[in-house]
């Protein structure tokens, strides 16, 4: 019984080295670059964060944002310093004053536009792939440590989009209340933590596999939507009564 519990609490001070805590959620701990939108494989265990880039869609459309300023925790702070030893941003995080650094959680907003772009013609090749991977996975949410010049930018806002024409790198557009744009290269500043969403198919009205939602890591997809587009489609019309 003493050597379960020992094992229990060790995979879970495992587990939280490998996490950080968001707005009240957990995150996985970014240990390089890491881009909205990017597919990849794995991890496929919480104490894992082994996250392999694969894929990056392209985006017709730009696709919505939510931002969200975020005060750092120490342990937080701890990852962005790992990630950045040199702190170009010349943050400082005293945990005994009330007064702390921020950074931004930027997530996707639009997940109907989002699957819409999954689906296009120009991700073809994109949905095979992810129709016969199992762990496929894409970067839903950032935790993104900037200097307060970009921050101040992106919080005053009137919409933040991401985008990537032409196929080119992801970036972020920021629209203010005259429409007009401006834009960030996504390679800007460190992202400390990320979030993993998989992917839920169905069936479309020609009988075939299509993705039709994005859920949160470890959730079970709604309704008849499977996590496998094998399971999908049936073989048999008859089984489709």
């Amino acid at each position: 019984m003493k050597i379960a519990f020992c094992s229990l609490i060790f995979l879970l001070s495992l587990a939280s080295c490998k996490t950080l805590l968001v707005d009240q959620e957990s995150q996985r701990r970014a240990d390089s670059l890491m881009a909205l939108a990017t597919i990849g494989e794995g991890p496929t265990h919480i104490m894992k964060n082994n996250f392999q880039p694969t894929a990056f869609p392209r985006l017709r459309s730009k696709v919505k944002l939510q931002v969200e300023e975020v005060t750092f925790n120490k342990k937080s702070f701890q990852n962005y310093l790992k990630r950045n030893p040199e702190n170009p941003f010349g943050l400082s995080y005293v945990d005994s004053l009330e007064s702390k650094p921020t950074f931004l959680k930027i997530s996707i907003a639009d997940r109907v536009q989002l699957i819409n772009e999954l689906n296009a013609t120009d991700n073809t090749s994109i949905g095979d792939y992810l129709s016969t991977s199992k762990n496929a996975k894409m970067i839903t949410a950032i935790s993104w440590a900037v200097d307060q010049n970009m921050r101040n930018e992106v919080l005053n806002a009137e919409s933040v989009y991401l985008s990537n024409e032409k196929g080119k790198e992801y970036r972020l557009v920021l629209l203010d209340e005259k429409h007009q744009a401006k834009q960030f290269s996504s390679k800007k500043g460190v992202v400390i933590g990320y979030e993993l969403s998989g992917f839920c198919w169905g069936e479309n009205e020609k009988h075939e596999a299509k993705i039709m939602g994005l859920i949160k890591e470890g959730k079970a997809c709604p309704g008849k939507l499977k996590k496998d587009a094998r399971r999908v489609v049936k073989k048999d019309i008859f089984e489709r009564f």
